[in-house]
């Protein structure tokens, strides 16, 4: 958008591609008992996550949104997990209990472009060391809550894609116990291959709050599919079939969630605290 970025883009960007389809983790794969991992069907592999998911009572059940996730991959997984009984669920860089209540209380209010008419910057948590700490980033939030309720109104500039959408579409847990989601592949026990952002239709939105979609670009690769096509073919061996096949079903269900996420290069202006 022009009078975010005037269309400009940095090399990280855009020369990402070779990241993207190299060491990418292209087929469903299961641990097996000698430790390493096989390549199976992904009948198979989605079979054995769903016969352990219903080997735990729902309240043990957690699911976490990446940090790069869409919010149609967001919407499924939290309602597959509601028809699982459980609610536990929510966004990396969020933390366990974020503030969803109104939408100023996460998004940069004035929006991108009005930051040049600002007198006063006061930069909170921008030290590396301090946000890749666990406990750092939930005293980082709260002192921004504190800030927010003494002020009136604030600009929260949003360090990961997946945020303001996740908390838009609810993604806040009953629990504060979570588990964090990074290296996580040397743990798994089940890998389902996920299409990038680049080979796949989604929608983000940034940290002004403005929704943005993005159509694939290259086709996937190996065996991967779309994340929101993974989750909803789980919830129908796991016995909760989601009640979508296809994307435009997907986004009919987040415009009964959060209608502005379907609203492209839109910004809603934001209520301020207290006028609620």
């Amino acid at each position: 958008m022009p009078d975010i970025n005037e269309e400009w883009i940095p090399d990280k960007t855009r020369f990402c591609y070779d990241d993207l389809k190299r060491q990418r983790l292209n087929d469903p794969m299961i641990r097996g008992t000698d430790g390493r991992f096989k390549v199976v069907s992904w009948h198979d592999a989605l079979a054995v996550v769903a016969e352990i998911a219903h080997q735990f009572k729902p309240e043990e059940i957690v699911g976490i949104a990446g940090k790069l996730s869409d919010a149609e991959s967001m919407m499924a997984l939290k309602d597959f997990l509601n028809k699982m009984g459980s609610n536990n669920v929510w966004c990396e860089g969020n933390g366990p209990s974020p503030n969803a209540d109104l939408q100023s209380g996460y998004i940069m209010n004035r929006g991108i472009s009005g930051l040049e008419n600002a007198d006063v910057f006061l930069l909170v948590g921008t030290q590396g060391a301090y946000r890749d700490d666990g406990s750092g980033g939930d005293n980082y939030m709260e002192i921004l809550r504190h800030l927010h309720n003494s002020l009136g109104f604030l600009d929260y500039s949003i360090l990961n894609a997946a945020q303001a959408a996740a908390l838009d579409l609810g993604l806040v847990p009953e629990s504060i116990k979570g588990h964090h989601g990074d290296r996580g592949v040397y743990r798994a026990n089940v890998i389902l291959p996920a299409s990038a952002f680049s080979e796949k239709e989604a929608t983000y939105e940034n940290t002004e709050g403005c929704a943005q979609q993005t159509l694939p670009a290259v086709p996937t690769v190996g065996d991967s599919r779309d994340d929101w096509k993974i989750i909803r073919a789980l919830s129908e061996v796991a016995g909760v079939q989601l009640p979508y096949d296809t994307i435009g079903a997907v986004r009919t269900r987040i415009r009964t969630v959060a209608p502005n996420l379907l609203s492209m290069d839109e910004r809603e202006p934001a209520i301020p605290f207290g006028l609620h």
